[in-house]
């Protein structure tokens, strides 16, 4: 074998292509500031961790961010939060802009329980959520 030149056995496997494409945006939750939110939020409850956030913008992003990862229930100790204690837990929020995001998410029971929800209704609040950032 000429010098340079590589046997078949030595030879990069080919790669076969099987026409399906990976998504430009897979199916990967966000990475952001929230994520270490919603890492506190698993050890110790949503509630706590939305109360002890330093900003509103960060509260607001955990909150939503739970609710677009589907966080809400045992992994985050909030099976039985309703939407108002959500906003509850924002405690930077003024009562004006608890009534303003439930009436943007067309959340009319604010006491029905977020596991409740539809997925439209938790994506529409997760939207509200941060709309009010």
């Amino acid at each position: 074998m000429p010098a340079g030149r590589l046997g078949r056995a030595d030879r990069a496997p080919k790669v076969v292509r099987t026409g399906h494409a990976e998504p430009a945006m897979s199916r990967r939750p966000r990475i952001g500031p929230q994520d270490g939110r919603l890492a506190e939020a698993v050890r110790v409850g949503l509630g706590y961790a939305l109360r002890t956030a330093p900003t509103r913008t960060l509260a607001l992003q955990t909150a939503a961010a739970a609710l677009e990862q589907n966080l809400i229930g045992e992994a985050t100790t909030s099976a039985k939060m309703t939407a108002a204690k959500l906003l509850a837990c924002v405690e930077q929020l003024s009562d004006a802009d608890r009534r303003l995001i439930l009436r943007e998410a067309a959340i009319g029971d604010e006491t029905v329980r977020l596991r409740g929800l539809d997925a439209g209704a938790r994506s529409r609040l997760a939207s509200a959520l941060r709309s009010a950032i």
